[in-house]
């Protein structure tokens, strides 16, 4: 789903997509996007590196429960 940019460190970034939804990766690494980028969905955001990487879905500031969308 594409998105903007709208916090990022060394090892996270966090989109905002529309529909009031945000997605969190964290543990990564080789981010090169910007704030404010937008980001179209499939592109390459990062590197995982080992398999502690992490990922957050929010819809309306209350975190998604990963049942749902695990199977999509």
């Amino acid at each position: 789903i594409e998105g903007t940019v709208i916090s990022k460190s060394s090892r996270s970034l966090v989109l905002q997509h529309q529909n009031n939804m945000v997605s969190v990766y964290q543990n990564f690494t080789g981010i090169s996007s910007k704030l404010g980028e937008k980001i179209n969905g499939g592109s390459k955001i990062g590197v995982v590196k080992d398999s502690v990487f992490q990922f957050q879905l929010w819809y309306n500031g209350e975190s998604v429960p990963v049942e749902v969308y695990e199977d999509l």
